[in-house]
């Protein structure tokens, strides 16, 4: 069986050292490339409905497993605030 240094599994990205590292940078990269479309996109479009794409599509991308991985590192917590600083 071949050693490997992260797993996904349910849409959670687990590794070797049991930390959320590489979960929480994977929904950094993903949510940041979802916030680039928004904010191309966002000229041409309401800010109602700027703000509804955010809410019912970026926000729960960055909540997923949040009740697992938000109990212990301050950094990630600050990585994660940061996204949705960017978003507003």
């Amino acid at each position: 069986m071949e050693r490997v240094s992260t797993y996904l599994q349910l849409g959670l990205h687990f590794d070797e050292k049991m930390s959320w590292v590489s979960h929480v940078t994977h929904l950094i990269s993903k949510a940041d490339k979802n916030i680039g479309l928004l904010w191309k996109v966002s000229l041409s479009l309401p800010r109602t409905c700027a703000e509804n794409i955010y809410k019912y599509y970026i926000r729960p991308q960055l909540g997923y497993g949040c009740v697992i991985y938000d109990s212990g590192n301050q950094h990630l917590k600050y990585l994660l605030e940061g996204v949705q600083r960017r978003a507003a």
